[in-house]
């Protein structure tokens, strides 16, 4: 089965999608949704629109035969990142000239030039669980320009191509950071309306942050690591968890240490290195992806939701709120008042 993409249109490619399987789009509080017939398969493919530039397309799917996806390029030249939890699938790119095989725990992030085709092809008969993101260049540009020197060159340069003139392909196994990444969006029956979508944004925004930062980290010859044991990992996994579910109010890095006995030096490095951010930046990272899905669920009180997140000032939170997502609480506030009406 071949389906070809002509449209950077987010609609249109879901509506030939589901054509192409023999299926109707269903539109569900945000999220578009194909689930396919028996004639097809079984399984479902989601996708989202984010405010952020990002595109989200989840193939959870077992096919009754082969798929072939061509996707012709337009005018828009987006990053892709895919991700691969489960099974395999072929990607190819500048007419076949580079072609691999995406196999399970690993990742890709890639770049067509000028106006040639990609090609993506799914196997039949095994469970495929397959993540897309689609970045917008252009629209993480300007946050680019306004980061000044902050932004690692190698970075820079893959989002300043906006007009495609240089292929780019980076493949390689992801992180074990990544894994808790693709794990957490298990969670996801949980939430409903813009709260689900917020959330499913912040995983892709932390996706596309820990393939950047290993991207950046695997050109660097002079990239130093601490050998970490089976031990270690497992600890220090128990370790991040323990942070997410006390964010509020985070142990210090040696009641952590002695929580999970782990010395001080290996925690503090072996986190960086495992979870590519510091001990303090994933407490920060929380507090803000909590404080922004408390606004969406309603709260009206910002010095309230500053309390709750952990924070003792209301000006040092709203400046870190949208130093992260662009604009300030009052704002996202209005923004998620507009957007109910949508989803009701």
């Amino acid at each position: 089965m071949v389906i070809t993409l002509r449209s950077s249109s987010f609609s249109q490619v879901m509506d030939v999608l589901a054509k192409g399987l023999s299926t109707e789009v269903i539109e569900k509080n945000g999220e578009v949704i194909i689930k396919l017939p028996t004639s097809s398969g079984k399984g479902k493919i989601q996708a989202l629109r984010f405010h952020s530039g990002l595109s989200l397309l989840i193939f959870e799917v077992q096919l009754t035969e082969d798929l072939i996806i061509k996707v012709q390029q337009t005018d828009y030249h987006p990053l892709r990142l895919l991700l691969c939890k489960t099974g395999f699938l072929t990607h190819s790119v500048e007419q076949r000239h580079i072609q691999y095989r995406l196999n399970e725990f690993y990742g890709a992030l890639s770049a067509c030039s000028g106006n040639v085709d990609q090609i993506f092809h799914l196997p039949a008969q095994q469970p495929l669980a397959i993540f897309m993101i689609e970045i917008d260049r252009k629209y993480y540009l300007e946050r680019l320009q306004q980061a000044n020197g902050s932004v690692h060159s190698q970075v820079r340069e893959l989002f300043e191509d906006t007009e495609a003139e240089y292929p780019f392909l980076y493949h390689s196994p992801y992180s074990h950071a990544a894994v808790l990444v693709l794990h957490d969006f298990e969670r996801i029956r949980q939430y409903e309306g813009i709260v689900k979508e917020i959330y499913l944004e912040s995983k892709s925004l932390e996706l596309l942050s820990l393939t950047l930062h290993q991207y950046v980290n695997d050109q660097s010859i002079d990239q130093k690591g601490i050998v970490l044991r089976e031990h270690d990992i497992e600890q220090l996994v128990k370790a991040k968890r323990h942070i997410t579910e006390h964010y509020a109010t985070p142990p210090s890095i040696r009641e952590l240490a002695r929580k999970f006995g782990i010395n001080e030096a290996k925690l503090k490095k072996g986190y960086k290195q495992l979870f590519h951010m510091t001990v303090y930046e994933h407490v920060r990272a929380e507090r803000m992806n909590q404080a922004k899905i408390l606004i969406a669920e309603g709260a009206t009180d910002i010095g309230e939701v500053v309390r709750k997140v952990g924070y003792t000032s209301g000006s040092q939170f709203a400046a870190r709120f949208k130093e992260v997502f662009g604009y300030s609480p009052k704002h996202f506030q209005k923004k998620v008042a507009q957007s109910k009406t949508k989803f009701q």
